[in-house]
């Protein structure tokens, strides 16, 4: 679980170096937040659509 938050640590950080070259300037903690959103709509939305 650490591991797990230390990639989203990580990452979140990636996502802050590439705004940051776009001049958009956002914490790192409102970040991390949007990303942990994002992975909890990864793993409850449904994302195949069966064709029949």
């Amino acid at each position: 679980m650490i591991i797990g938050l230390i990639g989203v640590m990580l990452s979140s950080y990636q996502w802050q170096s590439l705004l940051e070259g776009e001049s958009i300037h956002i914490d790192l903690k409102r970040l991390i937040n949007l990303y942990l959103v994002g992975i909890a709509f990864n793993h409850f939305l449904p994302t195949g659509m069966e064709v029949m």
